[in-house]
C-alpha cells in the first residue's frame, strides 16, 4: 500500500500570509462549485495529545482534508471565521 505524503518547505511556509488555528470556520469548495463550511481541527500526537503542526477539517461526507502547516492556511480552503480565544 502507498502511503500518501506532503512535502513543504520554510520558504513555502513563509510566503503564506494567512493563518489559522482550531476552531476557525473555513469554506471548501467542491469541484461542482457547491461550498461547504468546516471548522478547523488538530491531529494528535502517539500520545493522544494535540499537536497543532497539522490543521485538517473535516467534511459532511467523512473526509479529511488537510487546511493548515504551522498555522498556515494552505491554498484550497478560505477562511470564513477566526475564533476568538483559545
Amino acid at each position: 500500500m502507498d502511503i500518501p505524503y506532503f512535502a513543504i518547505g520554510n520558504d513555502e511556509l513563509a510566503k503564506i500570509k494567512e493563518t489559522v488555528k482550531k476552531g476557525d470556520v473555513i469554506i471548501h469548495t467542491h469541484l461542482d462549485g457547491r461550498e461547504e463550511e468546516a471548522i478547523i481541527q488538530y491531529g494528535k500526537n502517539d500520545k493522544d495529545e494535540e499537536v497543532p503542526l497539522l490543521g485538517f477539517y473535516t467534511l459532511a461526507n467523512g473526509r479529511a482534508y488537510l487546511a493548515s502547516v504551522a498555522g498556515k492556511l494552505m491554498q484550497r480552503p478560505t477562511l470564513r471565521k477566526k475564533v476568538t480565544s483559545q
